[in-house]
């Protein structure tokens, strides 16, 4: 992630925000992401952090800081660098430490500006104190403190006994130590006081310790930080840090007890949380109570030894890397800001979803059937069934974000496993019924979501999505799988007439005048178009609406690792897909037969489009057929056969393609597919004009006649698609809905 770290006190001042903010921010980048802290500290210091520092940015720096980033971090809210991040929409975790009010306990005007934006952003406390008084949903973290410097030292001799450390300002109650220091000298109780740290108030203490007769008791050590503070701590017994204030939590209690000093707080607000069970608790303000905790604590040897050995379990939420996992949790979460939807999550609908996950772009994914190949119920689903929902199942890293509506879905595939054609009949079951369902579900996910940045659709079902999204302001992605169904309509028209007994298998010709109009509606309603070849993209200057159009081909799986196998004497062609007319099955099955079908072996791997279509039912009489096999089965196939034949007449991509060529089989196919994307003519596979069964039989010819020329063009088709690898789709894709979010 690029985390924009907002923390509008820092280095070289000295307190706890500071602190924090340089744990965190090093844990961040060690955690492998980009961080700029940016401030409002002016005081410069020599940076030795692993980040940039941003000191006070001016506007127009602090708007381009924002445009880079993908989630802001606010170490404590600040108005100044929240509110234009809300301007740009981006997702913010705001880490409060410390009250929403003024020292009077009174909320100020931009107190009341602050608490009135809460809700818009991920809220987190570093105590359950501050988080109570917050008065929204807050995750409660805890501050860090640096294991690496704080740490006990057995040998170090604690012939010290009382400790502060903070600022000598009117609130942390040093006044309130000074006096129980004199109650206990009453009670001659010997305690030596080391004061460190520096402050507004410092010329009046100094004053009350000569007045209370303390100057032989009290030692001013000035400001310590670090190692030299590690080892002061390491000499003394109890660290006491008597706020009059309620302290939000109190990093110098952890500190103190890491360094094996017990320690004494006051009870009101976080410090108790800080503490634990590695100390003890005064009330607020009272002297003689904090005297008296300190005389049980200077007589007990064995009570300061349970505290100390307290300490590492209470210490181990607190480490530095645990604090910053926690955070950056909460930012992953927060930082999701598209919701996609697809009603079956295809190979590259499971790409799309995983590369916005892998980014921590994805907020949900809606679909019908989130399936776990790991479930109990896997094993005694029919095997037919077990493939088609192992095509169901996604990442875990998607899992999790999902949003499943199965009911119906899971009808309609028992139904078909069972051979059952009632979902044909019953409309509330039929694909389109389904993916307007999920359409409006996402449409009223959109409406009640915070941190929505994208909606991403894909066609049929993106009509009440996108609608939702207009109307919240939200840009729109629409995935274009299949070219514009205009282009394809007047396609299958002509072939209707020029194959008369294939006309049953385009299925497309069927789709109702309002199911088109939704398409046009989708694509009205889109920013932005994403196609996956440039047949597609030239299919949409057809469209009556014209949008942007980004242009990213699928990837391919990867590479089969098996040396190229010698030819043998019969060409072995395959045909995968549906068995339709679109994918010009009619003109491969006559170029088969021109070729001569004792020179070849041809294979049909898919199911039929429809049923009563003569000479499709005559080809898988003839020929091989294998209705339905695992993807890996597919991939075995195309590693055993020769060639891969897709005369498509109409395709977006044809996954086929870069498939066939991963396993070493050049490809035939023509330009109405994504082959001109991917193929170089003649090298690794041929692009053939549609309808033309007599070219692919040359290039049959020529194949069958020249093994050499086979086996070269097998090897180059397998290098090419290592060039088109589904790791390069899905950066492709993030960069471009960041693009879009970003516009």
């Amino acid at each position: 992630m690029k985390i924009l770290f907002s923390s509008y006190t820092y280095a070289p001042r000295i307190g706890g925000i500071e602190t924090a903010s340089a744990l965190l921010a090093r844990e961040f980048v060690a955690a492998g992401h980009e961080v700029i802290l940016v401030t409002e500290s002016s005081a410069r210091a020599s940076n030795s952090d692993p980040f940039e520092v941003v000191r006070n940015p001016t506007f127009v720096r602090l708007w381009k800081l924002l445009r880079w980033c993908d989630v802001v971090f606010q170490n404590n809210i600040s108005l100044r660098h929240l509110m234009p991040a809300l301007l740009l929409g981006r997702p913010v975790l705001v880490m409060h430490q410390t009250w929403i009010r003024n020292v009077a306990g009174k909320d100020a005007w931009n107190d009341q500006i602050k608490r009135a934006l809460l809700p818009r952003v991920k809220n987190a406390a570093v105590s359950q104190a501050l988080s109570n008084d917050i008065e929204v949903a807050t995750e409660v973290i805890g501050n860090p403190y640096d294991d690496r410097i704080f740490k006990n030292n057995p040998n170090a001799p604690r012939e010290r006994e009382l400790l502060y450390v903070g600022r000598l300002v009117s609130d942390k109650g040093v006044d309130v130590l000074l006096r129980a220091l004199r109650i206990l000298k009453q009670q001659d109780i010997s305690a030596y006081l080391t004061i460190i740290g520096r402050g507004p108030e410092e010329t009046n203490v100094r004053v009350m310790v000569r007045k209370l007769g303390l100057d032989q008791a009290v030692t001013f050590a000035g400001e310590k930080t670090g190692e030299e503070l590690a080892e002061i701590m390491n000499h003394h017994q109890i660290l006491v840090i008597p706020s009059r204030w309620p302290e939000p939590f109190g990093i110098v209690a952890l500190e103190g007890i890491a360094c094996g000093c017990s320690a004494v707080g006051s009870e009101q607000g976080g410090l108790t949380e800080a503490i634990g069970k590695c100390g003890m608790t005064f009330e607020n303000g009272d002297s003689q109570d904090l005297a008296d905790r300190l005389q049980t604590l200077l007589t007990d040897s064995e009570l300061r030894e349970k505290f100390r050995a307290a300490a590492p379990e209470h210490l181990e939420r607190f480490r530095a890397q645990a604090v910053a996992q926690r955070c950056l949790t909460l930012l992953r979460e927060v930082s999701g800001m598209i919701i996609l939807s697809h009603p079956t999550g295809n190979e590259n609908v499971r790409h799309a979803a995983l590369a916005f996950a892998e980014s921590n772009l994805l907020k949900q994914f809606f679909t019908t059937i989130n399936w776990s190949s790991n479930s109990a119920i896997n094993r005694i689903v029919p095997p037919a069934l077990r493939e088609t929902l192992r095509r169901r199942s996604f990442p875990k890293l998607v899992r999790r974000r999902t949003r499943s509506m199965p009911v119906r879905e899971a009808a309609r595939l028992i139904l078909g496993a069972i051979h059952l054609r009632m979902c044909s009949q019953l409309n509330f079951l039929s694909i389109d019924a389904i993916s307007a369902t999920l359409d409006r579900a996402v449409a009223a996910g959109i409406e009640k979501s915070d941190g929505c940045k994208l909606a991403y659709g894909y066609e049929d079902c993106a009509v009440a999505t996108f609608t939702a999204a207009e109307r919240c302001g939200i840009p729109r992605i629409y995935d274009l799988p299949i070219g514009y169904w205009r282009v394809g309509q007047r396609i299958f028209l002509e072939e209707c007439e020029r194959e008369p007994e294939w006309a049953p298998t385009l299925t497309g010709t069927r789709d109702s005048y309002d199911k088109l109009a939704r398409k046009d509606e989708e694509l009205r309603l889109a920013t932005r178009v994403v196609v996956a070849s440039t047949f597609t993209k030239s299919t949409l200057s057809d469209a009556p609406y014209q949008r942007p159009v980004s242009v990213i081909p699928y990837g391919a799986p990867s590479s089969a690792a098996n040396a190229i196998p010698n030819s043998s004497d019969k060409l072995k062609i395959l045909f995968t897909g549906s068995l339709s007319q679109r994918k010009g099955l009619s003109y491969a099955l006559h170029a088969v037969e021109l070729f001569g079908d004792k020179n070849c072996e041809l294979t049909l791997l898919g199911r039929k489009a429809a049923e009563g279509c003569r000479p499709l039912d005559q080809a898988v009489r003839a020929h091989r057929w294998l209705p339905s096999v695992s993807h890996d089965r597919v991939l075995l196939e195309m590693r055993r056969h020769d060639v891969l034949l897709l005369p498509s007449l109409f395709e977006g991509f044809g996954l086929a393609i870069t498939e066939a060529m991963s396993q070493g089989t050049p490809v035939i196919t023509t330009a109405h597919t994504a082959g001109p994307d991917i193929i170089d003519d003649g090298v690794d596979g041929f692009i053939v004009p549609i309808r033309s069964a007599e070219a692919i039989a040359e290039k049959l010819e020529v194949l069958a006649r020249d093994h050499e020329r086979l086996r070269a063009m097998k090897i180059a088709a397998r290098k090419k698609a290592q060039m088109h690898s589904w790791e390069n789709y899905r950066h492709a894709l993030v960069t471009m809905a960041r693009e879009v979010m970003n516009t």
